[in-house]
């Protein structure tokens, strides 16, 4: 499968990696599984209310590691000096259902990595995570 991640408020075109010939145009605002043999869309699953997904995916037993942020609290201000709270989601990758979410006080932007079960990932609250 190959997957993309795709931000609320854009409208993009992707190349898909195993059938480059073809390129998909994507939904804002959601996660994609696609065949890698013939491109075909999976499923499709939108990320929660405003959230935006910000951080690739990183993908381990089965499971589909990624960020978030609130679209509506990208930058911070001395009204607002600290963006909405955010989450971490793991999506199963054969049915596209969210197995979990970590709440967050920051967006998160990394990239997350996963070492012998544990998802590490950075945040804009100041932390690095790790999730098991």
């Amino acid at each position: 499968m190959a997957f993309c991640v795709n931000h609320r408020h854009s409208d993009q075109s992707v190349p898909l990696p195993a059938a480059q010939s073809q390129t998909r145009r994507l939904i804002p605002g959601y996660l994609f599984a696609f065949e890698a043999a013939t491109g075909k869309q999976k499923w499709q699953w939108p990320t929660p209310s405003s959230l935006q997904v910000y951080s690739s995916c990183a993908i381990a037993e089965g499971i589909a590691y990624f960020g978030t942020g609130d679209a509506l609290s990208v930058c911070t201000t001395p009204a607002h000096p600290k963006p909405k709270p955010a989450h971490f989601l793991a999506v199963n990758i054969a049915t596209g259902k969210e197995k979990w979410r970590f709440r967050t006080d920051g967006h998160v932007y990394s990239s997350p990595a996963v070492v012998d079960g544990t998802i590490y990932f950075g945040c804009l609250d100041g932390y690095v995570y790790a999730v098991k």
